[in-house]
């Protein structure tokens, strides 16, 4: 198998996760501020006042790392009793991350915090929610209802997500109407993906973001991103010996299967859930399996910003049309590349 002049950067980029669980080598630091490890925006957030609180996050700048630190900072400098505090998340995979980042944070006390998805009825003083978009619509309804303007609910999201649980609901524009006292904050400093893969994201949702003219810039150097591989088969068995291919170059490069995501549809993006793996390949790629509509393209932005390291997109016949709202610059090709591509484009062999 060919490969691209690719830098594969092995390793984690984001400071505040280099290992498991999320405190480790911090515990005596985080528990006496459990602000140490933010950057200056997410410090804004975690320290504000009681009352509504909206973070608009763009992916990978760290809502669900902030919200736990924001529950932390409120039980330990603002007196707030643990008992009373209420975090959701979309689903269990989720829940179960904040809850063991809580109970790390805070130990016993963090124990008193209710942690759990959507559902039954929601009487805590203190609610936080953790990518409100995902959240069924029906649940913020009944969760708002009977709520003061000033109400402690704090929520986190990316309002250019794909679709969540209840479709298309404008939930970032529900909570300013149902808190108008809420304050607004934006996360910009993307922790996780290279500086190419975020370019590529920007290209892509900007004809339909919900967020005009937001600007996300990387934590990392843009010397450790590498750009994204483009992988031109001449049919779908070379296009399965590919994706073998990337697992296998991968492995021998020290990062296990499990640090490797395969998305064959635009469906299969949906289960990636809160995952966050070392390399995504897409493959199938292809103008049929991949349209030009909305959904599609916030599906590929969603694939796109799971990568903490690499991206690989694969294709026989012709590539999806949303592969040319990306800067070519920002690819390398090889494989079967097409003569009708300039030079720019032709194959990089290692």
């Amino acid at each position: 198998m060919p490969w691209p002049a690719l830098e594969v950067v092995v390793g984690s980029p984001h400071p505040a996760r280099a290992e498991e669980p999320l405190l480790a080598g911090f515990h005596e630091a985080v528990q006496s501020d459990p602000l140490t490890t933010l950057d200056a925006m997410q410090r804004v957030a975690a320290s504000a006042p009681v009352g509504p609180i909206l973070v608009n996050a763009a992916p990978g700048t760290g809502k669900s790392y902030l919200l736990v630190r924001r529950v932390a900072y409120m039980v330990t400098e603002l007196g707030v009793p643990a008992y009373q505090c209420a975090v959701f998340a979309a689903d269990e995979e989720r829940a179960s991350g904040l809850r063991e980042a809580l109970d790390d944070l805070l130990g016993d006390e963090g124990r008193e915090i209710k942690v759990s998805v959507p559902g039954g009825t929601v009487d805590a003083a203190h609610v936080f929610l953790d990518d409100l978009p995902l959240m069924p619509r029906e649940f913020f309804t009944r969760l708002a209802s009977g709520r003061e303007a000033d109400a402690s609910v704090m929520a986190t999201g990316d309002p250019d997500s794909f679709l969540g649980a209840d479709g298309d609901w404008a939930a970032f524009d529900e909570f300013a109407e149902r808190f108008p006292q809420s304050h607004t904050v934006r996360l910009s400093r993307n922790h996780r993906s290279p500086a190419s893969v975020l370019t590529a994201m920007s290209q892509l949702v900007e004809p339909i973001t919900r967020v005009p003219g937001r600007l996300v810039q990387p934590q990392r150097a843009v010397s450790e991103g590498c750009r994204i591989g483009r992988y031109f088969a001449e049919d779908e068995r070379a296009e399965e010996e590919f994706a073998a291919g990337v697992v296998e170059e991968l492995a021998s490069r020290g990062l296990g299967e499990d640090e490797v995501r395969v998305v064959s549809s635009p469906e299969e993006v949906d289960s990636l859930g809160p995952a966050e793996p070392h390399t995504v390949l897409l493959t199938g790629f292809t103008a049929a399996a991949w349209p030009a509509d909305d959904l599609s393209r916030r599906r590929f932005y969603v694939a796109l910003s799971r990568a903490r390291g690499s991206v690989f997109i694969s294709h026989s016949d012709r590539g999806s049309h949303l592969l040319d709202q990306i800067d070519t610059g920002l690819f390398v090709p090889f494989g079967f590349v097409p003569r009708s591509q300039s030079s720019l484009e032709q194959p990089r062999l290692l």
